[in-house]
């Protein structure tokens, strides 16, 4: 099952990000760190959409597939992996998370 979460305002987002990059996460229900990156982003106020691996028995190798790990949640920005929930809230800390979604 794949979600899509709009951003609240993304009128206010294209604003301070620029045009809104395509933010896809691959997640599963039972993951508290899936909880956290979807929590990260809706604060963020970021379109995303949420790609469901509930139902996928190889959901790890797909995962691995597609960003060369084997856990969720895995992030991707304009279909680039940019790694799970530690990843994304250390680039939103340092700032470059803003940057990348900026370029």
């Amino acid at each position: 099952m794949t979600g899509v979460c709009p951003a609240r305002n993304t009128e206010a987002v294209a604003v301070v990000y620029g045009p809104v990059p395509r933010i896809l996460l691959y997640t599963t229900t039972w993951c508290s760190y899936c909880a956290r990156a979807r929590s990260l982003l809706d604060a963020l106020d970021l379109a995303y959409e949420d790609v469901s691996l509930d139902d996928d028995p190889g959901f790890r190798q797909r995962v691995y597939d597609l960003g060369r790990r084997w856990t969720v949640p895995l992030v991707m920005i304009d279909g680039d992996p940019v790694g799970g929930y530690d990843e994304l809230a250390a680039l939103d800390r340092s700032g470059v998370l803003a940057e990348r979604l900026a370029a």
